[in-house]
């Protein structure tokens, strides 16, 4: 099933602004130089030549492309599992793919923001939905009492994270087997996009050690990853074994006061720690504001009714209070409340 559709003047500012960073880490990670400490940047005194000027931007401000969007699903027999799919791509074909690999409860939802700039840009955009991370996560016996530690946790286990994974491994696969109109006729190269759980995901799909098993080999495929919210595990292996094997290109995007509220230990801090050692991999780094994070991490989550049963909202994966503005005038624009809901 297909629909055409144009991009709303309306778009929303503070999500698109992100998506068009996420579309230029995506398109323009490859082309990044080593990753420097900060102390390596001072040309003048080490007298090093400036970095190559950077490609033009990739997508098209002033072109009003139409976009078709369809929905598809693969089942993996072998496993009893069977993964969603929502895909934006350009009505005559897009030129990449980029797989987006959804939040947590979020099924196949995407942020539209981010899946129509980088449709916009010529890109295919593909977001998987995996059993057991969609609106069931809130509907369990643990959200309903409110237990939404659990309820979280239990989607960022290892285990599920691995069936996530070979989730990935069938789709791409159905994909090269039987390729559908709207898949670019050229992708051996894809860019990710995780996003919470899907950062778990994209992490160990590109080498990350997650347990103590030797790991995984790299998925090659992958051109490069965008990071939001990245995990952080302390499960397997210790950080500076963690990540030896990861090579691909990363944009990291976090908060800048996030704080732990499924008691992960991904806080902002130790996402800092997990950049440091990315020793292999070209990186950049992107810090926002929690309420930005939590609009890419969130977006239509469900609102359970007053009087119902744990009528608490889940709390965001970001900071319940950001701390004041540089203005010293209160929350910035668009900060979280004390409910956690999203903005």
């Amino acid at each position: 099933m297909e629909s055409s559709e144009r991009r709303s003047p309306s778009s929303q500012g503070k999500m698109a602004g992100c998506a068009l960073l996420l579309a230029v880490a995506v398109c323009m990670l490859g082309c990044a130089g080593p990753h420097r400490s900060p102390g390596a940047m001072q040309f003048a005194e080490t007298a090093l030549p400036p970095p190559p000027p950077l490609p033009p931007v990739p997508w098209r401000e002033d072109t009003a492309s139409t976009l078709a969007s369809g929905s598809a699903q693969w089942t993996d027999s072998s496993r009893d599992r069977t993964i969603t799919g929502r895909w934006v791509a350009p009505a005559g074909g897009g030129r990449a793919l980029v797989l987006v690999l959804p939040g947590l409860a979020q099924g196949s939802q995407m942020p539209m923001a981010l899946a129509e700039t980088l449709a916009h840009a010529g890109f295919a955009v593909l977001a998987l939905g995996h059993p057991g991370n969609d609106e069931t996560v809130w509907q369990g016996q643990e959200a309903r009492r409110a237990d939404f530690q659990l309820a979280a946790r239990r989607v960022y286990a290892i285990s599920e994270a691995a069936e996530r994974v070979a989730d990935v491994h069938f789709v791409l696969a159905a994909l090269e087997r039987e390729p559908p109109p709207w898949l670019p006729q050229s992708w051996t190269r894809l860019g990710v996009v995780g996003i919470g759980p899907g950062a778990q995901t994209a992490q160990w799909l590109v080498g990350e050690r997650m347990t103590r098993d030797p790991p995984q080999a790299p998925d090659r495929r992958i051109a490069a990853v965008a990071l939001v919210g990245p995990y952080v595990g302390f499960e397997g292996p210790a950080m500076s074994q963690r990540y030896g094997s990861v090579t691909t290109p990363l944009l990291l995007a976090y908060g800048l006061t996030e704080t732990d509220p499924y008691g992960l230990g991904m806080t902002g801090q130790q996402r800092r720690a997990m950049v440091n050692q990315l020793v292999n991999a070209r990186v950049v780094e992107l810090r926002l504001s929690a309420s930005t994070v939590a609009a890419l991490q969130l977006p239509g989550m469900p609102q359970i009714p007053d009087g119902a049963a744990g009528s608490r909202l889940p709390p965001s994966t970001s900071t319940q209070h950001e701390q004041s503005n540089r203005s010293g005038r209160g929350p910035a624009p668009g900060a979280i409340g004390a409910t956690g809901a999203p903005p």
